[in-house]
């Protein structure tokens, strides 16, 4: 794919959808973005609400001042190589929706491993007996609810220290309709009086080390 120079991007938009679209892929190419349209598609589809097949359906369609004004900002943000998540403030996982900020970690798809695994373990115990996990440093409560959601006999209690991180898990379950099974505790792992017994104990901290961030995408770090 040719990346155009700034100059001629700027005088490819015609205030069309097509165009803009085509104006964000080039500007990410130029960031180094590792999927610039997918990246593209998804910040214009959330800011105009619509889906991307409608971005596709209706290359055309004139942008308002006031959409292409929206629509720069978030592409702007995404060139200095903030998550998309974190500029949508969701992240689809599992087939779900969850709400993630810059007070969150991102899920990463090798998360997904981890949750097949919990499953795989639990996967003998009778439907009828009550589960009880232990999820440490829930972070938005991913794990947590998914295996709630996942195994309605479960009772999960979801431990983290950050409050801030504690406010997205606890919308998260709401969003899920969890919030009657996981029982959220504000406390450091390291002080926390872990009263079991439990099924399950799962945790899924940072685990990049830090000599090896500097090599990885600056949304990593």
């Amino acid at each position: 794919v040719e990346v155009l120079e700034e100059s001629k991007l700027d005088r490819c938009r015609d205030g069309t959808i097509f165009s803009f679209l085509n104006w964000a892929c080039h500007k990410f190419l130029r960031a180094g973005v590792a999927s610039p349209r997918l990246d593209a598609e998804i910040l214009m589809a959330d800011g105009l609400r619509v889906s991307r097949t409608e971005l596709m359906t209706h290359p055309d369609r004139v942008l308002n001042r006031a959409e292409e004004g929206m629509l720069c900002s978030r592409i702007e943000r995404r060139v200095l190589r903030e998550p998309v998540s974190h500029i949508t403030g969701v992240q689809e996982f599992w087939s779900l929706e969850f709400e993630v900020n810059e007070k969150v970690l991102t899920p990463r798809p090798e998360t997904e491993i981890l949750i097949e695994q919990c499953l795989q373990a639990l996967a003998k115990t009778p439907s009828s007996s009550p589960v009880q996990v232990l999820d440490l440093g829930t972070g938005s409560g991913i794990l947590s609810i998914i295996l709630a959601k996942e195994i309605p006999q479960s009772r999960v209690t979801a431990i983290e220290k950050s409050a801030e991180a504690l406010e997205v898990a606890r919308k998260n379950a709401v969003r899920h309709a969890v919030m009657d099974r996981v029982c959220f505790v504000p406390r450091d792992l390291m002080k926390a009086d872990w009263q079991g017994p439990y099924h399950l104990i799962v945790s899924n901290p940072p685990y990049i080390k830090s000599e090896s961030l500097l090599k990885c995408m600056p949304e990593v770090r």
